[in-house]
């Protein structure tokens, strides 16, 4: 069980600097992106190999029937971090200076799903906005104005030159109509992709 215990460690030792490492482009975003799949898939390899070695041990099987088993999963998990080392870790040492903390974890930039992560973006004028709940792209009314801001319009009736009919069909009300800068309807299968999606 030493290799496991070596696995595990190189494992946080990788996992620490490459979530360390900082890049401002698209490519860090991927990178980071990719090493926290391997490291996922390190983590499974040893899970694995851990809970064939105890099961097996249950069964009264040998330590060296039990080494054999479980010695590809450590093999696998060993190569994988072989390749978050060589790819996925910067050039310069990491722990050089022990004074020196870690950078912040590199954070990607994701797409906003609604008007609150819009607010968040810095983004305090009322108006229309693109938000994706679900990897959908929607154009939204934002209301940045009551309550601290942040609120997604379903529905606006006004003052407006266009007074926009809301006696209408079910589909309509499904899909949504009128004119976002002025009176509208969301529609229901917007507000549904809103409201089912965690965040």
């Amino acid at each position: 069980m030493c290799s496991c215990r070596n696995a595990i460690f190189g494992v946080l030792l990788v996992s620490a600097v490459v979530l360390g490492s900082q890049g401002d482009d698209a490519m860090s975003c991927y990178k980071n992106e990719k090493s926290l799949m391997l490291w996922d898939m390190v983590n499974f390899c040893i899970s694995k190999a851990r809970d064939i070695y105890f099961n097996m041990s249950k069964e009264h099987k040998s330590a060296n029937a039990r080494r054999e088993r479980s010695l590809p999963y450590f093999e696998k998990a060993k190569q994988l971090i072989l390749e978050l080392e060589e790819n996925y870790l910067p050039d310069e040492p990491a722990f050089e200076n022990s004074d020196k903390p870690l950078p912040p974890p590199l954070i990607c930039d994701q797409k906003p799903i609604d008007c609150t992560d819009i607010l968040n973006e810095g983004n305090t004028q009322s108006g229309v906005y693109t938000i994706w709940p679900a990897d959908v792209e929607m154009e939204v009314f934002c209301d940045m104005d009551t309550d601290g801001g942040g609120w997604t319009v379903i529905q606006r009736r006004g003052n407006f030159s266009h007074q926009e009919n809301f006696f209408r069909e079910w589909d309509d009300y499904a899909n949504g109509f009128g004119d976002i800068t002025q009176e509208f309807w969301l529609g229901n299968d917007n507000i549904y992709l809103m409201t089912n999606q965690s965040h």
